[in-house]
């Protein structure tokens, strides 16, 4: 949250004005559309998610590929 980061649909950022904030942009209908979030409720989030999975061990915690393609497949 100190600085932009994110590799594909999701990208967080400062908020430019103000620390206590922070930016959020994704893909809407192939539009990119800006959020913001209280700096304090991301932290939070991220300090419960590192807890339960530790930073670079997601892939071995967590098939995401499979996950997705049985949600995207669940409504067919």
């Amino acid at each position: 949250m100190a600085e932009p980061v994110g590799d594909g649909d999701v990208r967080v950022a400062p908020h430019p004005d103000s620390d206590d904030w922070v930016r959020l942009e994704l893909p809407i209908d192939g539009r990119p559309a800006e959020f913001y979030a209280a700096r304090s409720a991301i932290d939070e989030f991220v300090d419960a998610t590192c807890l339960l999975v530790p930073s670079g061990r997601e892939a071995a915690e967590l098939n995401l590929d499979g996950m997705i393609a049985r949600l995207l497949g669940a409504g067919r």
